[in-house]
């Protein structure tokens, strides 16, 4: 559980944080370091996760488009092969 040095309960709630048990006080710090974590993350993704995902989508496009080649070379030996 964190402190109140941690988490410092915001003006507005320090009349009604008194009246909590400390089971909800507990509660109310994690719901409030929560919506601090939330507040301070990041509203774009990073340029390493971008590229990861650009990536990652160009996996099976990429490997359809190498075996299509090899496919294409393959059909054109047999058929040399049985053609005259």
């Amino acid at each position: 559980m964190l402190c109140l040095e941690v988490c410092p309960i915001p003006p507005a709630f320090k009349p009604r944080f008194a009246d909590l048990s400390p089971q909800e006080s507990g509660q109310l710090r994690d719901l409030l370091t929560l919506h601090d974590k939330i507040r301070d993350a990041p509203t774009t993704p990073t340029t390493t996760h971008t590229v990861m995902h650009a990536a990652v989508g160009l996996i099976i496009p990429t490997i359809m488009f190498v075996v299509a080649v090899f496919g294409e070379v393959y059909t054109e030996r047999i058929l040399d092969a049985i053609l005259p």
